[in-house]
């Protein structure tokens, strides 16, 4: 998605940054920019502070990533035998 996304902005900024003037053009940038800002704000979980295992099973449930979530499962019952 990222090559096939550099591809269209390089092959057309010269023609939309002379069709809407340069000015014009990099405000609409800056404007997308914050979009896309807003949409990591509000759909992308904070993970300071957490390890990497749990964001790793908290993508597993949000994604039903079941062999993930099976193998977390294994080591905890691995882990705790009398479980």
């Amino acid at each position: 998605m990222n090559r096939v996304t550099a591809t269209i902005m390089s092959s057309t900024f010269l023609s939309v940054a002379n069709a809407m003037s340069w000015a014009g053009f990099f405000i609409m940038m800056s404007i997308v920019c914050l979009i896309i800002l807003g949409w990591v704000y509000v759909y992308l979980p904070e993970t300071k502070g957490r390890p990497l295992e749990d964001m790793s099973q908290y993508f597993a449930e949000i994604t039903g990533d079941r062999s993930i979530l099976e193998a977390e499962e294994l080591l905890h019952r691995s882990d705790h035998p009398s479980v």
